[in-house]
This record gives structure tokens, C-alpha cells and sequence, in this order.
């Protein structure tokens, strides 16, 4: 993948690092990252924080703030990549939550996938809403996660320059 080489070797150019908190994609898009070597570079840690009782141990999250907005929420995913930057001390944490399916779940269809990212001067959140079996749905989130952040990356190196 062209944009998984982008990421790794931005990232390694300067020196930045990375956090990632996933839930519904179980450690795939970690999984697409460390498929590179070199990766323990700039990627601090993930976390697979599939359960409702780890957003609130590993994460900080408010229980509160997860029965307002629901766990699967651009609220929940955007405190997923805050929280997991902060708490790990890096330069960007992305989080990703949503649906694998096959069923419908907290009012959330199969496929409705949030993924968000933070910076230090911006977090963003995107919605997606896939289609196909739980794998295909995990990959499909994983790789928009991955497209996303590659162009998020290009914009800050343009910026930079």
C-alpha cells in the first residue's frame, strides 16, 4: 500500500509519533501498520478497546458521556483519538469505532463507522457507512483509516514546506 509507505516514512522523517485506540476493527488497522518494518519507530501503542469498560479504564471516557452519545458516536470516537494521544504522549492518536455487524447495535446499523484523528492543533472526525461481512467491513475501515491520515499527513508536509 503506496499510503502505508507515506505514513511510515513521514512519520520516521519527523520524528513523530502515533497512538491508535480501534474497536470495531479489532486490530486490523494496527495490524496494517506494524506490517512494516520499522513501525515501532513512530507507533507508541494501540489499543483495542472493544468493550464498553475499556473506553472507560483505558481511556478516560466519562460512562456518562458513552450512554449520551453512544459508543458508537463522532463524540466517543473523537475523546477515543484525544484521549489515547494524551494518555500515550503522541503527536497524533486516531480512534475508530463502529459496527462490524452482522446486526444492528446500540440504534447503530452494520457498517456505520466513525474514524477519528487527532493533532496537536486539530482533531477531525469522519463517518463512513460500509457494506459487506464483518471482515470485510474491518478492512474496508481500516483502509479508509489509513487513506485518511496518509492525506491529512501530505496536507501538514505542505504546510510545513
Amino acid at each position: 500500500m503506496d499510503s502505508l509507505n507515506y505514513i511510515a516514512t513521514t512519520l520516521t522523517r519527523h520524528q513523530w509519533t502515533l497512538s491508535v485506540a480501534e474497536s470495531c476493527t479489532g486490530g486490523t488497522f494496527t495490524s496494517y501498520l506494524t506490517s512494516l518494518p520499522g513501525a515501532s519507530i513512530w507507533l507508541k501503542e494501540a489499543l483495542v478497546v472493544y468493550s464498553i469498560e475499556s473506553k472507560v479504564q483505558r481511556l478516560g471516557i466519562p460512562l456518562q458521556e458513552i450512554v449520551q452519545y453512544g459508543v458508537v458516536s463522532s463524540f466517543i470516537c473523537t475523546k477515543m483519538a484525544v484521549n489515547t494521544k494524551i494518555m500515550l504522549d503522541t503527536d497524533f492518536g486516531i480512534g475508530i469505532t463502529g459496527n462490524a455487524g452482522p446486526t444492528a447495535y446500540s440504534n447503530t446499523l452494520p457498517g456505520q463507522v466513525y474514524i477519528a484523528f487527532s493533532t496537536p492543533k486539530h482533531n477531525q472526525c469522519e463517518f463512513f457507512h460500509f457494506h459487506g461481512s464483518r471482515l470485510h467491513i474491518q478492512e474496508q475501515a481500516s483502509k479508509a483509516a489509513l487513506t485518511i491520515f496518509h492525506d491529512w499527513l501530505k496536507q501538514e508536509e505542505l504546510a510545513k514546506s
